[in-house]
Formats: structure tokens, C-alpha cells, sequence
């Protein structure tokens, strides 16, 4: 196992012992089973509890490794770096995902000589599932297919209309569209559909042009070179029910503004409950 904590005050790299890397891991905890809260109820003449709703809370990951070299002293380098926020990226045999996480508790052994530093550091991550690399699908647009020694007849371009995209992972996800080059001299209509789970994200826009827009669904914004488009949706249509659900996911792009020059992408993260490898 790889463990690798990073931000802008630089990285700490972890493993078993075999990779080289300058901290060697002694016991890490937290990156499986995830903790959740739940609300109850109770009722008179009634033994036990009805729980109402379960919720994965907030990640503990706690950390215990050593210095690979014998005699290092790397309290003040680690303090430095685990002061701010960062990501935790885990690599589990083929699996690599990450946690966007804080260090909420660092402790050391001062040791000289030729003992190795040991510290414990127990990360906190605010959002519990990991996340896996980034991935990204056309939806609209049109594919140039002219190559050097191209011959008539020839297929000259490819167009994208719509796309089926398959999600794994434990947990429904939300996606980032991103959309460009769309244009109309009256007002229109810009529709997002998951015909899979029916879910629409309609926005009525205004007449003008529209290089870059990007709808991300987790954060809940829509946006188009900083310009806020919310007020835009229809107000039949709530951003949270746009999921992309686990398995295939049969996506479509419809205005009256795509042109042959716009295009239109899904990017997203698969989640998973645990950062392990399964066997």
C-alpha cells in the first residue's frame, strides 16, 4: 500500500516499506468501513428504537508510520505540511482513489540516535466517501476523422449525439456537464436529460452567445465565464435530482443552439466506501 498526502506545502509520501518511500506505515485506520449516524425514535410500550435515517458521518483516518531513514528528525518538515488542508490520495493494489481531508490531531516521539521518528497523525474528511481518478465523456460534438494519407471515399467527421455512461463505485454520484459554443438570436431552451432515471436540467437562456458553460451538480452552481445562470432553470427542475446512477447511464443534450461547432461533455468521479483493494 501507497499513501500520499499533498498540498501546496508540499507531500508526504507513505508505503509498506518496499517502495522506497521516506515514511514507512505502521498502522492505518479508517480507510474501510465508513461511521454513520443515525435518527431514532422511541414509543411507549414498545421495546427498542425505529431509526428514521442513517447518515455517513464525517471520515477518521488515523495514521501511524515511521521514518525510513534511522536517526531523521522530520517533526518540523510534517508539522508544516499537515498544518493545511490537502488531499489523501491511496493506492490498494490496482485500486487508487483519494479524500480531500485536514490533519486534526499530529503527535511525535522525539527519538535520537539511530531509532527511527515515529508519528501518528489523524486526518479528517469532511465528505466520507473516497473518489476515483476523473472521468470524461462526450455528449455533443462533432469528431474531426481527417488523417495524414487519408484516401476518397473517406468518413471525413464523426458527430456525438447523446451517450450511454456506465458509473461504478458504492454510491450514486453527481456529474459536471460542460458545454461550449452554444449561440441563438431569440431565447432558448438548454435541456440535460438522464433518460435513465428521467431526471432533466432545463435552463431557459436568454438570446446571445455562450462559450463555457459548466453546471456542477455537487456544488450546485451553473455558471458561464463567471456569470451565475441558476436564476435561468426552469422552476419546475431542482439541481440536487440530476444522479448519475450506479451502472448505465443513457445521456442526452438537446437546444436549439447547438450548432455544428458545439460540444457538450460528462466529467465525473466514481465513490467508493472503502479505499482497499478487494480480493
Amino acid at each position: 500500500m501507497e499513501m500520499i498526502f499533498e498540498n501546496a506545502a508540499g507531500s508526504v509520501r507513505l508505503d509498506g516499506g518496499r517502495g522506497g518511500a521516506p515514511f514507512r506505515i505502521r498502522a492505518a485506520e479508517g480507510l474501510g468501513y465508513m461511521s454513520m449516524t443515525a435518527a431514532t425514535a422511541e414509543y411507549p410500550r414498545r421495546a427498542g428504537q425505529k431509526t428514521i435515517t442513517r447518515t455517513a458521518g464525517a471520515r477518521i483516518i488515523t495514521l501511524s508510520f515511521d521514518d525510513a531513514a534511522a536517526g531523521a528528525n522530520t517533526e518540523g518538515v510534517l508539522a508544516r505540511i499537515f498544518h493545511g488542508e490537502g488531499r489523501l490520495t491511496v493506492v490498494s493494489g490496482a485500486k487508487r482513489v483519494h479524500a480531500d481531508c485536514y490533519a486534526s490531531a499530529m503527535s511525535a516521539q522525539q527519538r535520537f540516535g539511530t531509532d527511527f521518528g515515529r508519528y501518528t497523525v489523524q486526518l479528517t474528511c469532511d465528505y466520507p466517501y473516497f473518489k476515483g481518478e476523473t472521468r470524461l465523456a462526450p455528449l455533443f460534438g462533432r469528431e474531426k476523422l481527417i488523417k495524414a494519407g487519408f484516401s476518397l471515399p473517406s468518413i471525413l467527421s464523426r458527430r456525438t449525439e447523446g451517450n450511454k455512461v456506465s458509473v461504478g463505485g458504492d454510491a450514486d454520484i453527481y456529474p459536471r456537464l460542460l458545454l461550449g459554443n452554444l449561440s441563438s438570436a431569440e431565447e432558448f431552451t438548454l435541456e440535460a436529460l438522464n433518460e435513465t432515471t428521467g431526471a432533466a436540467l432545463r435552463l431557459n437562456l436568454p438570446a446571445g452567445s455562450y462559450p463555457s458553460i459548466e453546471a456542477d451538480l455537487a456544488e450546485g452552481s451553473i455558471s458561464c465565464g463567471g456569470k451565475d445562470l441558476t436564476r435561468y432553470l426552469d422552476e419546475d427542475i431542482y439541481m440536487s435530482d440530476f444522479l448519475l446512477s450506479r451502472g448505465e447511464n443513457s445521456l442526452k443534450i438537446k437546444a436549439e443552439g447547438l450548432t455544428g461547432e458545439a460540444w457538450a461533455t460528462v466529467e465525473f468521479e466514481e465513490e467508493y466506501v472503502s479505499a482497499l483493494e478487494e480480493a
